[in-house]
């Protein structure tokens, strides 16, 4: 029996235009199509650029800056260690070994959070007790674990309504991402890999698309513009497993021309982010929509 959600999920569409005014809304949206936050595309999106952290010796704090910025971006969260724009967070962070007669050391963390102009929104002490031979020796999978543990708190500083927003995840449907067709340079592969990770942030269920509830489709198109730019339009169409489609996120840009061409780095991360909070809403929506809504 097929789906018909047209009565009750008329189509979603979230777009984020370039200067121009608010549309009028004759009609109110109902309380699941709302407006998710503005396409975010390098470098003139909002992010977090995790700085040098001061402390160990050189290449210990150059690891794990690294190894934040990664847990971060696991976390939904357009953050890079060697990029930055203009609308960036800051987040430095110092560190030491704290030795004590009755446990093991700790490694007491001190992060900053700066707004773009430098004013300090939070200023925080993290402790974490790291396995011996962190001191000595430390691996990759050292400075990673230390990272996601102190990401846990970091994200609730850099979005605030993160927390707010967790969904409760009994009951959502599965997803399953098709392949990006015709993106230029890296896009097929990195924005996928990012758009996986933002959804896994959200607490969405990922699975392949003979398996999936709803079936998430990308599209690009990227077209001439003047001044040597390109108008660059994602658009993430979300159905159910037999085709009925139930809402869309409408991401659009202009960027310099020839940016999209090579790798995407944390551009991807960032499209990533803002397409994942409007696919979960959709997702939310259709679970929480009354059963007769969707058959005939």
């Amino acid at each position: 029996m097929r789906f018909d959600l047209r009565a009750i999920l008329a189509l979603a569409m979230v777009s984020a235009a370039v200067g121009c005014g608010p549309i009028p809304q004759p009609f109110r949206p109902p309380e699941w199509a709302k407006k998710h936050n503005e396409f975010l595309l390098a470098p003139l999106s909002a992010g977090v650029v995790v700085r040098g952290i001061e402390g160990p010796v050189g290449w210990v704090g150059d690891a794990l800056t690294k190894a934040m910025a990664e847990a971060l971006r696991e976390r939904g969260i357009a953050a890079g260690s060697t990029w930055s724009n203009r609308l960036s967070l800051g987040l430095s962070g110092s560190g030491y070994q704290a030795l004590h007669p009755d446990k093991r050391p700790e490694l007491i963390m001190t992060w900053t959070l700066t707004e773009p102009g430098g004013a300090i929104r939070e200023r925080r002490e993290i402790r974490v007790t790291p396995p011996d031979a962190f001191w000595e020796t430390p691996t990759a999978a050292m400075f990673r674990d230390v990272a996601e543990r102190n990401a846990e708190r970091i994200v609730s500083w850099i979005d605030p309504t993160r927390q707010e927003r967790a969904p409760d995840i009994a009951g959502l449907p599965s997803l399953a991402i098709l392949p990006i067709e015709s993106a230029p340079g890296d896009g097929a592969t990195s924005l996928a890999r990012a758009v996986d990770l933002a959804l896994k942030a959200e607490r969405m269920r990922i699975v392949d698309s003979d398996a999936a509830d709803l079936i998430v489709t990308p599209r690009i198109e990227v077209t001439p513009a003047p001044d040597r730019s390109e108008d660059v339009r994602l658009i993430w169409i979300v159905s159910t497993s037999d085709s009925v489609e139930i809402g869309r996120i409408d991401q659009e840009n202009r960027i310099p021309q020839g940016q999209l061409d090579g790798r995407w780095g944390a551009v991807a991360v960032a499209i990533a982010d803002g397409a994942a909070q409007g696919i979960a809403d959709l997702a939310r929506a259709y679970r929480d929509a009354p059963k007769s809504s969707r058959t005939q």
